[in-house]
């Protein structure tokens, strides 16, 4: 009797010892289910003063169960800003963390309170608390078939998001999504959807089974989905590759919608899908330059985007660029180097160098007065095309400083050619028909020499051609349109723009009008003496519609 009393003694003396045996036998010591909510009714009685959370969590975490875990973790996971910092600090805090991670990867996750629920909810607190468990989240994935199963869309997606917004790459978890597919696209809400998306793409996780799905119910997505959700959802799509064409077909039938409702970020992002994707979106693009003002207001990198967005479909906006002329001064001291280059290039690829010329000087002041070391060799490129387009278009930039100078014209020699068996086909043609010419012409002078160069050229009588592959063009979105079949996207406009400016006859051989020539009738093809004849043919007729009669 005497030795028991010592024994409590010491480890009333010791608390650290005391809550490590408290909690050890509460673990193993199975109690009702009133008596687990009635913990969380105490727990959300405190939700509002973290202290109090900590310390009940202090005192009474010895005989939680993972619900009461799940409840606290989430309860926390709402505090932010100062709150948040200053419970980080808490010497509680990291404990009652350690203890969740005991719990947690003691014992099978389906035991954890009322088991895929909450896991989701501490996955998700975890996240808000911008506190990644390794251990913790190593279970998870580990145990990803039993979550994926055994958990609704929304759980499954909170986890997904969880893992993304930490940044903790998730193979088996994934990997499970991807199999669950179709019932978490057909059950779960846009939202849902939306954040697994987002978290595939973020991570880098390709998902195509939930993209084909996604494909299926687009209509429901755009529809039912606020314009965030949606964006979401375009944005991953286009990050991963996945064309979704009847995805970006419903968002482009509710532009307006998405304009008059949604952030400007996600204005912003929806676009940026459109131009990487390479889809033209008439409706989506005019909606969003009509939001310009609210736009360049509130979204920094959404300008960035926006801009892109622009460039690449060779959209001319009505105001977007006017707008930002006003905001210069206040956008190039905020602006990253991504954007300033990003916004730059865009001006002269749609050539509005001339008429925007004071937002551009603005733009390109910023860029040379920045560090050459804070520019990718992409930002190098992009300054090289702003300054050979605006001295193209009559625009005189301030020279870069000899530092930036020499690393432009490096990114400008990095650039590469490659030849494809639909230029070497129409070399061969032209070559028959009496075109003698140069292959991969430079047609810059100076610093920039080599940085672009013309498929075919006869530099003596300064006649350009260029054969445009699909990359040229951009892809409509009415059902039953083949991909790429659409006009030439901004970029391939303001490479002809620049050739003529610089004095060059130019023609453009479109892959299109090829696959057309490939598709005639057999007795047109016989009547001209053959395919080779024909095409012969029609690329003569081409010439002469600029002059060149061979």
């Amino acid at each position: 009797m005497l030795m028991a009393q010592c024994v409590v003694k010491r480890l009333r003396t010791v608390p650290s010892l005391l809550t490590a045996w408290n909690a050890s036998r509460s673990i193993s010591t199975k109690r009702s289910k009133g008596y687990y909510i009635g913990l969380n009714k105490q727990i959300m009685e405190r939700e509002r003063d973290w202290k109090e959370l900590l310390t009940f969590a202090e005192t009474e975490g010895g005989n939680w169960n993972g619900m009461n875990y799940a409840t606290t973790v989430s309860k926390l996971g709402r505090f932010k800003g100062k709150e948040l910092r200053a419970m980080r600090r808490d010497a509680r805090y990291p404990k009652m963390i350690k203890s969740l991670e005991r719990v947690m990867t003691s014992s099978p996750l389906s035991e954890f309170g009322e088991g895929a629920r909450h896991v989701a909810n501490v996955m998700h607190a975890l996240a808000k608390l911008k506190q990644p468990n390794k251990a913790i989240m190593s279970k998870v994935n580990e145990e990803a078939e039993w979550m994926v199963k055994a958990g609704e869309p929304q759980h499954i997606a909170n986890t997904a998001w969880a893992f993304a917004t930490m940044d903790v790459k998730a193979p088996e978890l994934f990997k499970e999504i991807e199999t669950r597919a179709s019932f978490l696209v057909k059950e779960g809400k846009p939202q849902h959807i939306a954040n697994t998306a987002w978290a595939a793409a973020t991570l880098g996780h390709s998902a195509p089974a939930l993209f084909r799905e996604i494909e299926t119910r687009a209509s429901f997505l755009v529809k039912e989905g606020k314009p965030q959700e949606i964006a979401n959802t375009a944005w991953a799509a286009a990050t991963l590759g996945h064309g979704a064409p009847a995805l970006f077909r419903e968002i482009e039938t509710r532009a307006s919608f998405l304009v008059k409702e949604g952030y400007p970020q996600a204005l912003a992002n929806t676009a940026w899908a459109y131009g990487k994707l390479q889809y033209d979106a008439p409706t989506l693009l005019t909606a969003v330059d009509s939001a310009s003002e609210v736009l360049i207001k509130s979204a920094t990198q959404g300008v960035s985007n926006v801009a892109l967005a622009f460039a690449e479909s060779g959209h001319k906006p009505a105001l977007f660029f006017n707008c930002l002329e006003k905001h210069a001064d206040e956008f190039v001291k905020i602006a990253t180097e991504q954007a300033i280059c990003n916004v730059s290039r865009s001006l002269v690829t749609l050539g509005l160098a001339s008429k925007n010329e004071a937002l551009l000087r603005a733009l390109w002041t910023r860029a040379i007065e920045t560090s050459p070391s804070k520019f990718t060799s992409e930002n190098l490129q992009q300054l090289v095309q702003v300054d050979v387009h605006a001295r193209s278009s009559g625009v005189e930039l301030p020279p870069a400083p000899p530092g930036l100078k020499k690393i432009m014209i490096q990114a400008a020699k990095a650039r590469t050619n490659t030849d494809s068996r639909f230029e070497d086909e129409y070399s061969a043609l032209l070559a028959e028909a009496g075109f003698k010419h140069d292959r991969e012409v430079q047609f810059l002078e100076g610093d920039y020499a080599g940085f672009m160069a013309i498929d075919f050229a006869c530099k003596e009588r300064k006649i350009a051609i260029e054969c445009d592959g699909p990359s040229h063009y951009l892809t409509e979105l009415t059902k039953g349109a083949k991909p790429n079949y659409g006009r030439e996207n901004g970029p391939t406009t303001a490479k002809r723009r620049l050739m003529e400016q610089m004095g060059w006859k130019v023609v453009n051989i479109d892959y299109k009008d090829d696959r057309r020539l490939e598709d005639a009738p057999k007795e047109q093809v016989e009547e001209a003496g053959g395919m080779r004849t024909y095409k012969k043919q029609s690329l003569q007729n081409r010439l002469m519609q600029v002059g060149v009669i061979l």
